[in-house]
């Protein structure tokens, strides 16, 4: 995988830390992701293609994700949504493609929180599904209907 070089001055629209991030995300991925700025001139949206991993039924897949940065990132959570349509319980079934994880819900993010992390945890969505993310009454059907399909 080739390495990023990312200028170490960041413009007034990103934090310093926030910059750290690009950096590491792109030069240290999590395996079977990549990202990249949706535009040079803005560095508070990326692109994210996620392979779908193996032994899923993901497997051979290539999916889009956006993140949105805020403007008071990192003390506000990321926007994060799957510009592929994919079919998963955490991820909503419309052309929003908005992910359903407890980490990035405003109540539960901290601006030590890394994106990193996000990227790992949406990676594992596709391995498993959380039923602590999903609504109640769908957890409950879905633990009915394949009750080995999930973790946590």
């Amino acid at each position: 995988m080739p390495f990023i070089a990312v200028s170490p001055h960041p413009s007034d629209q990103m934090s310093s830390a926030s910059f750290q991030e690009l950096a590491d995300c792109t030069n240290n991925p999590p395996k079977g992701v990549s990202v990249e700025l949706a535009d040079e001139g803005d560095l508070n949206k990326w692109h994210v293609t996620l392979e779908g991993p193996p032994d899923t039924v993901y497997a051979g897949g290539k999916f889009g994700i956006v993140i949105s940065l805020p403007p008071d990132y990192p003390f506000k959570a990321p926007n994060v949504t799957f510009s592929t349509r994919i079919y998963h319980p955490n991820v909503t079934n419309d052309s929003l493609g908005n992910i359903c994880i407890g980490l990035l819900k405003s109540e539960n993010w901290k601006p030590a929180s890394r994106l990193l992390t996000v990227l790992e945890a949406i990676k594992s969505l596709l391995i498993g599904m959380f039923p602590p993310s999903l609504p109640p009454r769908i957890a409950k059907s879905c633990q009915l209907v394949s009750p080995g399909l999930f973790l946590g």
